[in-house]
């Protein structure tokens, strides 16, 4: 048997629930296989109604912190930012609204994708702001971001913070490292993030997701599906 897609988010979330089941059927197939025939035949899954089981998603509200934390804002529209300003000339954040979902308060705005082997919008020997990372070099597994962060003279602040990012859509849910700053405001969207987080989250370019602050830390938690 197979078990190499467990590290696949997708298979894992699928597998998670049958374990039991695919455990029975390779007894039924052991037991036949040996001569015996003496453990039953569990038949489909599930075995009762014959309908597929719908996987439910692990609760991400333990991990949220809100839209502020420690004095600092995910970057919204109406926010002074002194570091937007200082980059691209802009004072005020003109993208990024705040909604609530499951009476929680995020931000919300379109999103796309950065870093990695196959970002050829980057050069080779180019880091990223916060990690000072090469960006083509970020692991294809990896789960950051990027976003316009206003670091009042406190950059470290910001250096590998976790963030919670739902797709509302379908309420997957990731925690991120951040670890650069942008997007350029021309594009009209809040936050970049790795291939591997809009994977998961089922979501493509400018699309609509919605972020806060994760209460976990670096030391304590990894970044990935929660």
């Amino acid at each position: 048997m197979e078990l190499g897609e467990i590290t696949c988010d997708e298979q894992a979330l699928w597998l998670k629930p049958r374990l039991h089941w695919i455990g029975q059927l390779l007894a039924h197939f052991l037991s036949k296989k040996i001569g015996k025939g003496n453990v039953p035949d569990p038949g489909p899954f599930p075995s009762r109604s014959g309908e597929e089981v719908v996987v439910t998603l692990p609760d991400w509200s333990p991990y949220y912190a809100g839209p502020d934390m420690d004095g600092y804002s995910i970057p919204r529209k109406g926010l002074t930012n002194r570091t937007l300003f200082k980059v691209l000339g802009e004072e005020i954040e003109p993208y990024g609204e705040i909604i609530q979902y499951k009476d929680k308060a995020f931000v919300q705005g379109k999103v796309s994708w950065f870093g990695g082997p196959k970002d050829r919008s980057m050069a080779g020997d180019e880091t990223v702001a916060l990690t000072l990372e090469l960006a083509r070099n970020l692991s294809e597994d990896d789960y950051y971001a990027a976003m316009r962060w206003d670091y009042r003279g406190r950059k470290a602040f910001w250096v590998n913070r976790h963030l919670l990012v739902i797709n509302p859509a379908n309420d997957r849910a990731v925690i991120v490292r951040a670890i650069d700053w942008g997007p350029n405001t021309f594009t009209k969207r809040i936050l970049d993030l790795s291939p591997k987080t809009l994977k998961y989250l089922k979501a493509k370019t400018d699309g609509q997701l919605i972020c806060s602050f994760s209460n976990t830390e670096t030391n304590t938690h990894s970044v990935g599906p929660v």
